[in-house]
């Protein structure tokens, strides 16, 4: 057994747990909020210790692996941890008037060890029981309001969705077991008879739902809406992307053709990007414009991951990765910015929002580079995973990668349509009358740290973009 590779899911496992012993005992929402931190970063401490490629951990007979770290993982891995320390540090302000935060700690603890899980997880049924423990977790955290009808009903709904999602990935292990007599998910072409291809493509559908490809996205506007702006962030940031990549190894360790699922991911991004961005410019809601953005998200990553596996170039799968990174520390940030808006000025519509420079004027300044970040300006990271996607797209040049590049831009553009306005409401004069509570430095200091995240990974990309070209070479290699 390796414990650099172990240690980050028994951390967080056995950090739930205590986690909630301890809340039963001291009652101090600020203390658990610390702790959970303090989980949070032993186990990033423990996954960086176990950076060695090829890392497994073996059933006790030792016949086969159960968790492997690869580039992919880890890549995955400390962008979950990271941003799990800093949402946790956030919610020492954002819970204290929740009563019922020791569940609320102990939960996102195992949403993202599950979420970790599912990264590590080569047993497919090992990686169905991680999906599951992930969305378990993020339905329950998703209606935590429950005073709130509308929460509740956006986590029914989210549950409901994610349940079928659910059935059709153990479903489709089934049938690949039928098939190949093994649970492996590196089978290959073991599993490519008729029923293991039929077992492949139910997985994949089961995980499109959780990853909110359209036309099976309808779930994730109310989800994230009505969620915890803390949590929000993290379904946003992470929850999404991962259940992206996993529906994207789960194809290519069974065999499906790098080109064909490439083909597929290309269709899916395109109508992500352009339902995503076409219902944002609709919207009245902040959080649910936040929402609809993370499905256009959701469609540029698409895109680049299906232009990486049709041509094989792993400069375009290397984009992908730093497409999901950028987003996940900006949509987390423009998330956790909007929180605020809301504990402190109760500001839910948009038009709630103008003036907001007078009234808050740190938290205006990392929203503002929050969503000049996502709008892709330079010289934060959005502006960086932008030029990565039409670099990849212009070296390769043919007519499905122009085709696609032509329609990022114009969704790119359009995109502009609501986060200029938005950021116009935000910088607007509206001197409102009446003292204005500071914000705390729980919630601040976060979202301080991330913008200036932003803007580092902006001008001065090349880390970040090493350990990108090393996950897409690790998926590209998946796929034979």
């Amino acid at each position: 057994m390796s414990d650099p590779l172990l240690a980050p899911l028994v951390v967080l496992a056995l950090g739930a747990v205590s986690l909630y012993v301890v809340s039963r005992l001291i009652s101090s929402n600020g203390l658990m909020a610390l702790l959970t931190a303090a989980v949070f970063a032993v186990a990033l401490r423990r996954l960086l210790l176990g950076w060695t490629n090829g890392l497994a951990w073996t059933s006790s007979q030792g016949t086969a692996a159960t968790f492997v770290i690869d580039d992919v993982s880890r890549f995955m891995g400390v962008i979950v941890l990271g941003l799990g320390l800093l949402i946790s540090v956030y919610s020492g302000r954002y819970m204290s008037e929740d009563k019922r935060y020791r569940y609320y700690y102990s939960l996102v603890l195992l949403m993202c060890a599950g979420l970790l899980a599912m990264l590590c997880a080569v047993d497919l049924f090992t990686l169905y029981l991680a999906t599951i423990l992930a969305s378990a977790c993020s339905y329950v955290l998703v209606a935590f309001r429950r005073t709130t009808d509308t929460a509740v009903e956006a986590g029914f709904k989210y549950a409901i969705m994610g349940s079928s999602a659910a059935m059709l990935i153990l479903f489709g292990l089934g049938y690949v077991y039928r098939q190949s007599g093994s649970l492996a998910l590196t089978s290959g072409a073991a599993a490519m008879g008729t029923w293991g291809l039929f077992g492949a493509v139910l997985m994949m559908l089961g995980y499109a739902v959780k990853a909110a490809l359209v036309p099976a996205h309808t779930w994730l506007p109310d989800a994230h809406g009505r969620a915890p702006s803390s949590i929000s962030a993290l379904l946003s940031g992470v929850l999404i992307q991962v259940n992206l990549l996993v529906l994207v190894r789960v194809g290519l360790g069974l065999g499906i053709e790098p080109r064909i699922l490439g083909w597929a991911l290309v269709v899916e991004g395109v109508l992500n990007m352009t339902v995503g961005n076409s219902m944002a410019l609709v919207q009245t809601y902040g959080k649910r414009m936040l929402a609809y953005s993370s499905i256009a998200q959701t469609g540029y990553v698409a895109a680049a991951l299906g232009l990486g596996l049709v041509s094989g170039h792993v400069e375009m799968l290397a984009a992908a990765f730093y497409l999901i990174a950028a987003h996940a520390l900006l949509k987390g940030l423009a998330f956790l910015s909007k929180g605020v808006c809301h504990y402190y000025m109760d500001s839910t519509m948009l038009s709630d929002l103008d003036g907001l420079m007078d009234r808050a004027p740190a938290t205006t300044v990392v929203f503002t580079v929050a969503l000049l970040g996502l709008a892709g300006v330079p010289p934060l990271n959005g502006f960086i995973s932008k030029w990565l996607f039409l670099q990849g797209g212009l070296r390769q040049w043919d007519w499905l990668s122009g085709t696609v590049v032509v329609l990022f831009v114009l969704n790119s553009l359009l995109s502009l349509g609501y986060y200029v306005p938005l950021v116009g409401r935000l910088l607007t004069h509206k001197r409102i009358e009446g003292p204005h509570a500071p914000v705390s430095a729980w919630m601040l200091v976060p979202m301080v740290l991330m913008a200036v995240m932003a803007l580092g990974m902006g001008v001065w990309p090349t880390p970040v973009m090493v350990a990108a070209t090393k996950a897409a070479a690790s998926l590209l290699a998946l796929g034979g």
